[in-house]
């Protein structure tokens, strides 16, 4: 039996020395030496911040590093900030004392020095690295980032035996108060008896609130903005890092599902519209739209001394896959713009001829809710005003001489 054991143990250590593999990542601390980092409103801010090369220039967050669940990773830091040390905290990852990042427990790296951090991938999931010196100053300046470990089954899937997704987001929350970013607080002296706070900082009174770094009309970005089809999986990784609590309020149409908790599974889906998310704290959410529409989901942002909401962010949702009606594939263009709208638009139906073209607005469930004649003139767009419909998504259907055409347009 004892014999029988040591085979069975040889064999799966066999197996995840097959699979996994060495990885080696490499990563620069800096500081901005004048300000270049691009806010919602067009003002420059400096950072603090990891990049992949020197020569790069400094985002936030820092760099996505993906593993898969029982690679060896190699993570080497090179510090050329000028200034104080730097560390990589693995926050949430199961290892040792000696690699995890805090300087009075392990070791920092000194300007012009590297440092390698050595450690095994563990169980799949959302974990946060940012440096660990000077924390207060060190963290809200940029320095931190999201680590995503896979599993070894595949990368559509949350972990060996989870669940299955269509599409994946990955979501950091922070916030940034331009006070900071300031040279009396990234160029300090570092002092090694007082390594927490080496300089007087002043009260932290943000003015961003950041999703991935960015903010208010950003918010469209592709990496961030949810765009899916109806009847798909989307999963959702949430981390906080900032000095805020967050609050996130979901349409009740995607369905979402807390379906994991600080890189672990849970014993059970929670079905939820709120959640609350704390300095830290990481979730991963299934969202499960079954029809077509378009909203936002809702990040606010909390004063944790007096509770009160400083910010909502609102980042768009766009959930394609309408039901009963198809878009028409004739051989001419027809594009209406902008697209999203807020009712005001323009047609060009290029492709059908000069003369009357016959419209029909239609909902969502394909009703017609809406009747015109317009004038096609060569080249020209026609404008279309349906500022009296609600917000929401529509099917425009353009007939002329037994031929039609049919686009959707979204009015928000």
């Amino acid at each position: 039996m004892k014999r029988q054991l040591q085979i069975l143990v040889t064999l799966i250590i066999l197996s995840a020395s097959v699979n996994a593999q060495v990885v080696n990542e490499f990563l620069v601390a800096k500081t901005d030496l004048n300000p270049q980092y691009s806010l919602w409103d067009g003002k420059l801010t400096k950072l603090m911040g990891y990049t992949r090369l020197l020569s790069a220039p400094i985002n936030l967050p820092a760099p996505t590093l993906t593993f898969t669940e029982g690679d060896s990773i190699h993570l080497d830091l090179r510090n050329m900030s000028q200034n104080a040390p730097h560390t990589i905290h693995l926050h949430g990852l199961d290892v040792d004392q000696q690699n995890d990042g805090v300087p009075s427990l392990s070791w920092q790296v000194y300007h012009s020095q590297t440092g390698t951090y050595k450690f095994q991938a563990p169980h799949p999931g959302t974990y946060i690295y940012h440096c660990h010196v000077t924390t207060a100053i060190h963290l809200q300046g940029g320095m931190y980032g999201m680590i995503i470990v896979k599993p070894l089954s595949g990368n559509n899937v949350t972990w060996d035996g989870g669940y299955s997704y269509d599409k994946e987001y990955a979501w950091m929350l922070s916030e940034l108060d331009s006070v900071w970013h300031q040279d009396s607080l990234f160029n300090h002296n570092y002092d090694t008896l007082n390594p927490m706070m080496p300089v007087e900082v002043p009260d932290y009174n943000p003015q961003y609130f950041l999703i991935n770094g960015k903010s208010e009309q950003q918010l469209s970005d592709t990496s961030i903005r949810i765009n899916a089809q109806a009847n798909s999986t989307v999963y959702l990784r949430l981390a906080a890092i900032g000095y805020c609590g967050n609050r996130i309020i979901f349409p009740s149409a995607l369905n979402a599902q807390v379906v994991s908790t600080d890189g672990r599974p849970l014993p059970a889906t929670i079905n939820l519209d709120t959640l609350e998310l704390f300095p830290g704290e990481r979730y991963g959410v299934l969202l499960k739209p079954t029809t077509e529409f378009t909203d936002s989901i809702l990040v606010q942002y909390k004063n944790m001394n007096n509770h009160q909401y400083k910010s909502t962010q609102k980042v768009p949702v766009d959930i394609d896959g309408f039901v009963g009606i198809e878009e028409n594939i004739l051989d001419m263009d027809v594009q209406v713009f902008p697209n999203p709208n807020n009712g005001e638009l323009n047609i060009l139906a290029d492709g059908f001829q000069l003369g009357i073209l016959e419209l029909t607005i239609l909902n969502l469930w394909g009703q017609s809710i809406k009747n015109l004649e317009v004038m096609k003139e060569d080249g020209t767009p026609i404008p279309l005003d349906l500022k009296d419909l609600n917000k929401g998504i529509y099917f425009i259907k353009l007939e002329q001489n037994n031929q039609s055409k049919t686009i959707k347009t979204i009015i928000n």
